[in-house]
Parts: structure tokens; sequence; C-alpha cells
């Protein structure tokens, strides 16, 4: 589940957007690690 979101935090850094695309990213791989756990 940390690795899940560590993933997720290092595919938007690497991105390099900080815009609402990535807020939407962020939210959504967040919503991804709820539902797995």
């Amino acid at each position: 589940r940390a690795e899940a979101l560590r993933l997720a935090q290092a595919a938007v850094a690497h991105l390099g957007s900080f815009g609402p695309e990535a807020d939407a990213l962020r939210a959504l791989a967040v919503h991804m690690v709820e539902r797995k756990s």
C-alpha cells in the first residue's frame, strides 16, 4: 500500500506537473490504493 502510493508520487514527480492534472492523478492513485486494501 505504501509502495503503491510511493510509485504514484514518483509518477507525478516524473511528469513534472504540479497543476490540476497532478492533483487529479494523485487523487486517483490514492483512490485506487484505498480500493485495494
